[in-house]
């Protein structure tokens, strides 16, 4: 009788181990590292298959030879003081010394023109299709706009990337 109970509680420590183990948000069976998925109860949601990139229900392009930087994947984050109450997705892409960012800020509330300030030093902007704001910096260019109430935040090489990831 002792070794049947034996068995049944070892049984039933290892069935709810397992259990526990596969409820984690960590456990993944994900072996490609051209797919990443992950959302969380913020929100939050950057997925990434084939140079598809889908963040907050918003479609993107990564071009070719741009590897997807994990380390600057953000998923349901504190927007900042910019945008208070707000939270932010976004992305990051590497090529060389090239690097792409794609954000995109959300929130209970959308954001239209009138909610939103351009960043200082922008000038307005229409590229594929999107009117928006494009600041020339260092180490290419930083274009925003509004888009299903959301703020998209693309930092690219050039104006050219920034079209070919909207376009």
């Amino acid at each position: 009788m002792k070794k049947i109970t034996l068995i049944l509680t070892i049984f039933l420590a290892l069935c709810l181990t397992v259990g526990a183990v596969s409820a984690s948000d960590d456990w993944s069976f994900s072996f490609s590292s051209e797919e990443s998925s992950d959302s969380n109860t913020n929100g939050g949601q950057v997925d990434y298959k084939d140079g598809e990139l889908k963040i907050q229900g918003l479609d993107f392009k990564i071009p070719d030879g741009y590897k997807e930087n994990s380390s600057a994947k953000k998923v349901g984050a504190d927007a900042g003081k910019n945008f208070d109450g707000f939270k932010l997705s976004s992305a990051g892409f590497d090529k060389g010394n090239d690097f792409i960012d794609v954000k995109v800020i959300f929130g209970d509330e959308k954001m239209d023109k009138d909610s939103y300030t351009p960043p200082e030093g922008s000038q307005s902007k229409k590229i594929g299709g999107h009117d928006g704001y494009i600041t020339q910096n260092d180490n290419g260019v930083t274009f925003d706009y509004i888009d299903d109430g959301k703020v998209v935040e693309i930092v690219a090489p050039s104006e050219s990337v920034v079209s070919s990831i909207i376009g």
